[in-house]
């Protein structure tokens, strides 16, 4: 068994930190993405590329503004299957984003996380020693997210098992944040993928990072209050990309919403399905999420537009003024003609 140490200069968890193979081969490390890697590669991120007779792996630290925060971007692709053993006796709280395939762990201190493809969950481990086993042939991708505990304490009057997991951490014992682990959302996964995408500028980075995690984190907070994910539900590879499409149709269709009997036939997708994994990418059942797209393009026209209430109504899918009026009135707390009356009042005093 062969050791390789990897330092890293941040104030959190990768100092110290060791990865354990068991082939006894060298492993070459450097500072440039592997060519089978380079598209996984951050402008402005410190890299650190490993090279093996299992494969190669890349691990990335993005750029923050907050010193208590420590962003990493980690891909493995592997030629032969392999056992990784991760030891650090430094404590972490880290969120961690399965982005490509599952992830699973062998420790000893109780958690034994298995993340699958599309799921996060954050965790508090005392110390890390644990063991991964990656199959070859397939690309490995993981986002993870290490806080301190200073960054999480803001966040506890807003989140009662964020104070539970600080509470078992205050206390060095190892802690999860949900017992199940939640489904990644179509939002959450797109600001994960304007994080890891921006390479347009690299001055600013550091500063747009911190700003994405803290949008991340909000939403982290939001789903585990309100939506939370109480079985674990495994998503094949295609749902993502399928209901994403789905979506795009209910959207288009919005003045003729279809049924979820059509939008059934459409993809091919049982009902029960369509409900259940619409809610978990998206937190809504596929009428409350038309229905508060409806609403909210109603608002917009009501706000920037002299059309008339009808007009507005049929243009989100409403047959007549009574309809829409009495939808708008149970979504936004006011009949349509009062909110606009106090929209546009408003928008006059802010110009006195």
């Amino acid at each position: 068994m062969k050791n390789h140490l990897i330092n890293n200069h941040s104030n959190l968890s990768f100092m110290h930190y060791q990865i354990t193979t068991q082939q006894t081969h060298p492993v070459l490390y450097s500072e440039t993405a592997p060519p089978v890697l380079k598209k996984y590669a951050i402008p402005g991120a410190r890299a650190i590329a490993g090279q093996g007779a299992f494969g190669n792996f890349l691990f990335q630290e993005l750029p923050v503004m907050d010193t208590g925060t420590s962003v990493w971007y980690n891909n493995y692709v592997l030629q032969q299957e392999e056992v990784f053993s991760h030891r650090s006796l430094a404590p972490n709280l880290s969120l961690h984003f399965a982005l490509s395939n599952h992830f699973s762990c062998n420790d000893d201190i109780g958690l034994s996380p298995r993340l699958h493809q599309g799921h996060f969950n954050l965790y508090y481990q005392p110390y890390v020693k644990n063991q991964v086993c990656m199959t070859p042939g397939r690309i490995y991708s993981l986002f993870s997210v290490y806080f301190s505990a200073v960054f999480l304490e803001r966040w506890v009057p807003a989140c009662p098992a964020l104070a539970k997991l600080l509470q078992k951490a205050y206390q060095s014992e190892p802690a999860v944040l949900c017992p199940c682990n939640q489904v990644t959302s179509v939002e959450m996964g797109k600001t994960i993928h304007e994080i890891l995408g921006t390479h347009s500028f690299t001055i600013g980075l550091p500063y747009y990072t911190s700003v994405k995690i803290n949008e991340l984190f909000f939403m982290v907070v939001d789903k585990v209050n309100h939506c939370p994910s109480t079985t674990q539900r495994r998503l094949h590879r295609g749902d993502v990309q399928r209901f994403s499409e789905m979506k795009e149709v209910l959207l288009k269709s919005m003045d003729r919403p279809l049924s979820l009997k059509q939008l059934s036939r459409q993809f091919g997708i049982n009902v029960k399905k369509i409900k259940e994994v619409f809610k978990l990418l998206y937190e809504k059942s596929p009428f409350d999420f038309l229905l508060a797209t409806r609403m909210e393009k109603a608002k917009e026209l009501l706000r920037g537009t002299n059309l008339s209430i009808e007009d507005i109504g049929e243009n989100v899918g409403y047959d007549n003024r009574h309809s829409f009026s009495k939808a708008f009135r149970k979504y936004a707390g006011q009949p349509p003609a009062s909110y606009r009356k106090y929209k546009n009042e408003t928008a006059s005093q802010s110009f006195v």
